[in-house]
């Protein structure tokens, strides 16, 4: 059964404008911090699309239900709505994605294979892109644990072809419960093109709390990705591979940059039970059968108990976070502020701090300080 968003005239609105033509997510969000009625702006019918949705068996999320995932939040253009097939919840628990080549090595897929298994019996959802070679390893790994597939095209295309099976395990078929979720910012029927795949890489990246990459070659949408995990402060971990491989090369440069070389799901999971003390306590909660399925809870960032001593190194560069108030600020108005405060140590601290339920990130990537 189709649900959609409990106050549908909001929905119809935003989609209307969301689909207006010259209007696309960033443009949405400044729009909305202008007027959220949008009164000035020009919409179009989408009765038709929403009915769509509804005889496909197909959803909606927008940024003002419940369901929307926080993570998303971090990127300045995240979907103002996006459709989805599947067991939504699962965009809300600890998430790594896994990537890497299409044209992957039978060692490259049985890594991601077995990394995937191994991390979703801890409790982690896998996200991928259902593509060829890595992708389909990792979503055929987790599939029994939960694993969110983000696509390209049209929520209700699937691509590649041979990944039907697959695809309607992910979604549910009949009255087969789904092993997972398939969600797309794109309209119904609208066909992967070469556009669209980073802007559906940095989707897979803003949903993860860390991304694995397995073989990606130096000039590769897997790099895409990465490069955006980097920016919103999610960790990144590479499997290394032979220089001598064209497919390792791109991880391999990344762990020249600073990502994290792992070769086990073991050596992720130590990261997180070493390093990430909020994440470890989620991943650590009894797992409970829902849906067929044994999620986690999900990330608590409502937690009325602030353990500021965990960012005690914000004191640094000018003690920035005292700048932070119930006023949202911009990036640009924090390092304004704060002379001598690298972006880059921002981003880390910053990440940080919204994992612990810290500090709020709007849509339009402005920041404020969450009090209790």
């Amino acid at each position: 059964m189709t649900i959609f968003n409990k106050n549908n005239s909001d929905l119809q609105l935003w989609l209307s404008v969301l689909r207006s033509k010259g209007i696309g997510a960033k443009t949405f969000w400044q729009l909305y911090a202008k007027d959220p009625l949008f009164s000035d702006v020009q919409t179009v019918d989408v009765s038709e699309e929403m009915q769509q949705h509804i005889d496909l068996g197909f959803s909606f999320c927008a940024g003002f239900d419940e369901s929307y995932p926080e993570k998303l939040r971090s990127l300045i253009d995240a979907p103002p709505v996006f459709s989805y097939a599947g067991d939504v919840s699962l965009l809300q628990q600890p998430c790594i994605g896994i990537v890497g080549a299409r044209n992957a090595s039978p060692g490259g897929r049985r890594l991601a294979f077995d990394i995937a298994h191994e991390l979703g019996k801890a409790g982690f959802i896998t996200v991928s892109g259902m593509a060829r070679g890595i992708d389909g390893a990792a979503h055929e790994g987790s599939i029994e644990t939960g694993t969110i597939a983000v696509l390209a095209g049209g929520v209700d295309v699937i691509y590649p072809p041979e990944h039907a099976k697959l695809y309607e395990k992910l979604r549910g078929a009949g009255d087969t419960k789904p092993k997972g979720c398939v969600i797309s910012e794109m309209p119904l029927g609208t066909a992967p093109a070469a556009p669209l795949f980073p802007r559906r890489n940095r989707i897979i990246a803003a949903l993860c709390d860390g991304l694995v990459v397995i073989e990606a070659a130096a000039k590769s949408g897997t790099l895409i990705t990465a490069m955006h995990a980097m920016e919103l402060g999610r960790d990144v971990f590479v499997v290394p591979g032979s220089p001598l491989d064209p497919r390792s090369r791109g991880g391999n440069a990344l762990i020249k940059q600073g990502a994290i070389l792992v070769e086990s799901a073991e050596d992720i999971l130590a990261h997180y039970v070493d390093n990430k003390p909020r994440l470890r306590r989620s991943l650590e909660e009894p797992k409970q059968k829902q849906s067929g399925m044994i999620p986690v809870k999900p990330i608590n960032t409502t937690s009325k108990v602030i353990d500021n001593s965990l960012h005690s190194d914000i004191s640094s560069n000018g003690d920035w976070f005292a700048c932070l108030g119930l006023d949202p600020l911009s990036i640009e108005e924090i390092m304004l502020q704060n002379k001598g405060l690298l972006a880059s140590e921002l981003f880390v601290q910053l990440a940080s701090l919204e994992m612990d339920g810290v500090i709020k990130r709007f849509p339009d990537g402005r920041i404020a300080k969450i009090f209790r």
